[in-house]
């Protein structure tokens, strides 16, 4: 007998938002002195193919990581209501309590949080951004009078700017970053926190960066380095703007700039959240866990903030150090932290799940991870990446138990992954087998819609192989934007690297991809080979801001690749690769309607993407 427990919330004291939840089950004890999900899991180990299911009435607060391990194999995690209504997992606070800021009427306030952050909150379903500097700030960053490994020396003018001003005042709070889109490479977006500024005896102003982000990101391998920032977020309570927020860390207070529309209403009747916690589940050597009908939501990160910062070499893979002069060893970059992460598990499930408004990569998959699968989910206002499999550094693991294989990602949709650190895919794939990425909908995007592989051309043959990426529709990707958004180079609709025996792109379709700038839609970078590129179909090159390339072979390292029975209606591409075959491609004026290409093409995109009934296309 498959044996319950269920978890009813309550939500009591409203005016300390506290949540108590009360687990019942006729079979289990009833004096529990740890009500949280985590006691849940730990009564579960002792049952027979337990079922834990979550209130739907509140969401399931954590304040600490889920922790899963070989014990809790078996065990299923779902909504009370199934299909009807989601469960709701949160690392975050609902703010309650706002009030007009004291000497602003124009923003409006409220306590921080026990463990509240300063870089996410979520105002009404929207990832509200950072205070933001203006081009006459990152001027006195971009023409500084001297650059150190420690710092920036700014010239005279700079102590009469007004955001400077502030940070140099005595009762400063700021916490400025710097942000560095497409500088040192154009495909990536580092960040590194400011830690001080004073005025010197010259009239100059020394500025103090975290260290050793500073100089890992001068030092940056393969002679990336930079020390010139695209702009700065978070930069002082004088630069809020409408829907804009700031940390008062002086104050424990959140600032917040209300659009007009909210300040029409009280803002405790708004569903406004910050997220504490950064892991919301971490599991290892887990087998056989499924979850369905829960919404993973509100998880921060914190390593931008940290003295490492976030340096990154390509789609989301960080420097963690670095070498004088510097090298390029692609094995030593390390992804950054995922808000569920799963290692060395075998046979877990997401099954229509969501994941929204989580800060880092959404959901890891690595560390020897087999069979996993991601199936009709939903992610939305992802921080990085949605999905992450596999590690950059098992190009040379030979034992079948470390390596990633079998994995999925299928019939499931990504709108707005990489909300804000752009460098990133929607999916990412380090070294990995048997990987399945089929018809799914990946939309808005600054960078690449999927990665797939790792090690360039150093590596002859590795593991990898016999994946698929087929089936797919990919709409709106290297798109061109200003802050929040952002303007990246490289990158493509679907983008590969490293040989991959036996592998296979077919199915897809790409649309509006919004610049060229290097890269392009099929884009099998450096060292890719073995792949079959068939049947896919590129359209909208009038959007592009350049003369985008459908196909970007540009590298004699790409080798061993066949490309037949496209459709694209741009003759704009490259094939400088090693015996990579290119032929049977129907070119379709541009501006040609959907319904007048060619049937075949018409087929492909009808079927790419996920079920056309799923229930995320209603979300």
């Amino acid at each position: 007998m498959i044996q319950v427990i269920i978890l009813l919330a309550f939500l009591i004291g409203l005016a300390s938002g506290s949540d108590l939840i009360v687990i019942s089950s006729p079979s289990l004890p009833s004096n529990l002195t740890s009500p949280t999900l985590q006691s849940a899991v730990s009564i579960a180990r002792s049952l027979i193919s337990p079922t834990i299911y979550l209130p739907t009435e509140a969401p399931t607060y954590l304040t600490a990581t889920l922790k899963l391990t070989n014990e809790d194999s078996n065990l299923v995690i779902t909504s009370i209501s199934g299909p009807s209504t989601f469960a709701k997992i949160s690392g975050g606070v609902h703010l309650t309590g706002w009030s007009s800021c004291p000497g602003d009427d124009n923003l409006r306030c409220v306590p921080l949080p026990s463990g509240g952050q300063s870089r996410h909150l979520v105002v009404n379903g929207r990832r509200a951004t950072r205070s933001s500097g203006d081009s006459s700030l990152t001027s006195l960053f971009a023409n500084p009078d001297n650059v150190s490994l420690e710092g920036y020396t700014l010239g005279e003018s700079a102590a009469s700017h007004p955001t400077v001003k502030e940070w140099l005042s005595s009762n400063s709070t700021a916490e400025p970053e710097l942000v560095f889109t497409a500088q040192g490479s154009p495909w990536t977006e580092s960040r590194c926190a400011i830690r001080g500024a004073e005025v010197l005896d010259s009239g100059q102003v020394a500025v103090t960066v975290a260290n050793p982000c500073f100089t890992n990101l001068q030092q940056k391998p393969c002679g990336q380095g930079t020390s010139t920032p695209a702009y700065l977020v978070n930069t002082g309570k004088g630069d809020l703007k409408e829907g804009e927020f700031y940390v008062d860390s002086l104050l424990k207070n959140i600032m917040y700039f209300p659009l007009p529309e909210e300040l029409e209403v009280d803002m405790d009747d708004l569903s406004i959240f910050m997220p504490t916690l950064e892991v919301l589940i971490d599991a290892t050597e887990t087998d056989n866990i499924t979850f369905e009908y829960i919404e993973f939501a509100h998880a921060t990160y914190a390593r931008p903030n940290s003295d490492f910062g976030y340096v990154e070499q390509q789609s989301g893979a960080l420097v963690e150090h670095t070498t004088d002069p510097p090298d390029c060893n692609d094995y030593d970059w390390i992804p950054g932290t995922s808000n569920l992460l799963f290692t060395a598990s075998r046979d877990v499930t997401f099954v229509n799940c969501k994941f929204t408004h989580l800060s880092a990569v959404a959901l890891e998959i690595s560390g020897g991870s087999h069979n996993c699968m991601v199936q009709s989910c939903f992610f939305e206002d992802i921080g990085g990446a949605g999905v992450q499999i596999g590690h950059y550094n098992t190009f040379n693991e030979t034992d079948v138990e470390k390596q990633d294989i079998g994995n999925k990602i299928v019939n499931s949709r990504f709108l707005r992954a990489a909300a804000e650190l752009h460098g990133n895919a929607a999916v990412q794939v380090g070294y990995s087998r048997d990987t399945i990425i089929e018809n799914n909908l990946i939309e808005e995007l600054y960078y690449s819609g999927i990665s797939i592989g790792w090690g360039w051309s150093r590596e002859v043959d590795t593991f990898a192989g016999n994946n698929s990426v087929s089936f797919n529709l990919i709409d709106g990707f290297k798109l061109q934007g200003s802050y929040p958004a952002a303007s990246l180079g490289d990158g493509g609709g679907i983008y590969a690297l490293g040989p991959q025996q036996d592998s296979v792109m077919e199915g897809n379709w790409l649309n509006n991809m919004g610049a060229g700038l290097g890269g392009g839609a099929f884009y099998p970078d450096e060292g890719s080979a073995y792949w079959k590129i068939y049947k896919n179909v590129f359209s909208n090159a009038t959007m592009c801001e350049d003369d985008c390339e459908w196909l970007h072979i540009w590298n004699p390292s790409i080798h061993d690749i066949e490309v037949r029975e496209c459709f694209t209606d741009t003759t704009t591409q490259r094939n400088d690769g090693t015996d990579t075959v290119v032929e049977s491609i129907t070119y379709v004026e541009k501006g040609t309607e959907i319904k007048d290409w060619p049937d075949d093409a018409v087929a492909i995109m009808d079927a790419a993407g996920p079920a056309k009934d799923m229930w995320f296309y209603k979300a």
